[in-house]
């Protein structure tokens, strides 16, 4: 079992790091640590690169992730400290699956009692969040939507029927997020300073905010989210989440994972799509899925929630549109959840 209070690493920690590396067998003889630094700009958890050497010449680094009892980006939001278990069974998963891990980082360990993950470094990797300040016809989506498509069709059809029930629910965290999606962006008070975001941002969605028929519709389909599904989902499916590497796009960071519908994954992508300026973003996915079981309108529904939870939630992107292009967004979201419905939450 994970210990309750263990020691927190980060970059400046590095002999507690070496030790945990030297005791765990991943360190060769004369290799001591030489630099450590932030691997990327993640949210939930702490994510360093630990840089090695031996006899003075850099030999290799590996990636140390650790999860806190908050988010690692947001310290004042509570965040249930064993999430990074159900990413390592996620990995524990994949490495069983030649394509799907061959788009991930390979998991190196799982330390349970440090909560401590160490995974393979995919080199000098960027994630693909520049997206979103990137026109469309600047951006090569066909590159990345071939392989990102067929990996998340391969998660689903791999990990069908394979969990019984309640074997992966992630449930703490899985009830955090459904409050940051579902709940906090359509509550009269907005959750964040929208004006500081955009200014009249806070004025141009007070009529969705206080909507109450609205908001019963954003929780039905948070009651679906909530719902044990069919197959392993990866939770966060956006480009935060894709690397660029040198081989190839890689996926990270499936600390959300839980086995639920299919249709939440592709919604996030859908979502980011439109996001990110392409206009057939639904299309553009759904033409590329050869998966003939995704209900493609509750996929746009789900969709409209994750771009009005983007534009009005806590977990803000960098996102280059104005007001009246915010104002445009919101409109197509505020349709699609409206006009995409079809399946209803089962009665438990």
């Amino acid at each position: 079992m994970a210990g309750e209070n263990p020691k927190w690493l980060d970059s400046d920690t590095p002999l507690e790091i070496e030790r945990l590396l030297r005791n765990r067998g991943h360190l060769e003889s004369g290799e001591t640590i030489c630099k450590i630094e932030p691997a990327g700009d993640g949210n939930m958890n702490v994510t360093l690169r630990v840089w090695l050497q031996a006899s003075q010449v850099v030999t290799r680094s590996l990636i140390v992730k650790q999860s806190r009892p908050f988010v690692a980006k947001y310290d004042f939001i509570p965040a249930p400290q064993q999430r990074i278990g159900y990413e390592a069974k996620f990995y524990r998963f994949v490495t069983k699956q030649d394509v799907l891990s061959g788009m991930m980082p390979q998991l190196i360990d799982w330390i349970e009692p440090q909560l401590v993950l160490i995974l393979e470094d995919v080199g000098q990797a960027v994630d693909a969040t520049d997206l979103y300040a990137r026109s469309p016809e600047q951006a090569d989506w066909s590159e990345l939507l071939d392989p990102l498509v067929d990996w998340l069709t391969r998660l689903h059809v791999a990990s069908a029927g394979h969990y019984r029930s309640g074997a992966f629910q992630n449930a703490q965290l899985r009830r955090l997020n459904y409050e940051h999606i579902f709940v906090l962006p359509f509550r009269e008070q907005p959750a964040v300073d929208l004006d500081a975001v955009t200014p009249g941002l806070t004025e141009a969605s007070h009529a969705l905010r206080t909507d109450a028929e609205f908001a019963k519709r954003v929780l039905q389909l948070g009651s679906i989210y909530l719902q044990d599904g069919p197959c392993l989902l990866h939770g966060d499916y956006y480009p935060g989440s894709w690397l660029r590497a040198r081989d190839g796009v890689k996926v990270i960071d499936p600390e959300f994972a839980f086995v639920g519908y299919p249709e939440f994954d592709w919604s996030v992508l859908v979502g980011h799509l439109k996001l990110c300026g392409v206009e057939d973003a639904l299309d553009q996915v759904r033409e590329r899925c050869d998966s003939e079981s995704v209900e493609w309108t509750l996929v746009e529904s789900l969709a409209g929630v994750e771009v009005l939870r983007r534009l009005l939630g806590v977990a803000q992107l960098p996102l280059p549109q104005d007001l009246e292009a915010k104002n445009r967004l919101m409109l197509q979201a505020t349709q699609a959840i409206q006009e995409g419905w079809q399946r209803e939450p089962s009665s438990k």
